[in-house]
């Protein structure tokens, strides 16, 4: 069944009329297998974490009926589902391939950059350069609450040093 949805605001670039498909009890087209729905969230993760988009805008009720255009059986996760769990996998799977792309590297560089955020928080970024200059962001840790003595910046390099293993390093740079 086709219906149309008037959409009316006072803004003339929101004023549109959208024609979607209707879920109906007969419609059997809203399947939407696990694996289907996996490879949905993995593509929204990116989408939001790659262009910037704030996670609010997953509960947004124009977000969703987009979303829905596109694919009817699909309900968006809920901000704090995408905050946490999405976002834990998609690192996690970043990492290991960050990982298995350094496996076969040597004379590996560990720059560590600290700065704070625009909350006053104290981040600590620690990347990895390899030969050829390409650089990858292993970690982004939040130190605020932490004292920055020269114990700690040693404990949280060799934490880094030995997740890689420390024979694959040829120096170590950082900020004093």
């Amino acid at each position: 069944m086709i219906g149309k949805i008037v959409i009316k605001s006072g803004c003339s670039l929101c004023s549109s009329t959208i024609n979607r498909k209707q879920k109906t009890d007969s419609d059997s087209s809203v399947e939407l297998t696990a694996d289907k729905k996996d490879k949905i969230d993995q593509a929204l993760i990116r989408f939001f974490i790659c262009c910037g988009i704030p996670f609010s805008t997953v509960g947004h009720p124009y977000f969703i009926d987009f979303v829905q255009s596109l694919c009817f059986a699909y309900s968006p996760p809920k901000r704090t589902t995408l905050l946490t769990t999405f976002l834990n996998h998609e690192t996690a799977i970043i990492l290991n391939k960050i990982k298995e792309e350094l496996k076969y590297e040597k004379n590996l560089i560990l720059a560590v950059d600290e700065w704070c955020n625009p909350l006053g928080r104290s981040i600590y970024a620690f990347i990895i350069i390899i030969a050829s200059k390409r650089q990858y962001i292993l970690t982004l840790k939040d130190t605020s609450m932490d004292s920055h003595t020269g114990t700690f910046n040693a404990t949280e390099i060799e934490k880094v040093l030995t997740s890689i293993g420390p024979e694959k390093f040829a120096a170590v740079t950082g900020q004093n």
